[in-house]
């Protein structure tokens, strides 16, 4: 598994990549997702878009 974090880099990428590599049934597997915490404004504005 390789994940590219731009805070080893020191930048600020909110969103890495993971590929899974390793698994010998992948077929070039690539997830995105977002980190985020409950300081951060935009969950909040994501909430309130559902409700």
């Amino acid at each position: 598994v390789r994940d590219y974090f731009a805070d080893v880099n020191g930048g600020t990428d909110s969103s890495p990549l993971t590929s899974f590599g390793s698994n010998l049934n992948a077929q070039n597997i690539l997830i995105n997702f977002h980190l985020t915490s409950i300081f951060d404004h935009s969950i909040f504005e994501a909430f309130s878009k559902v409700i």
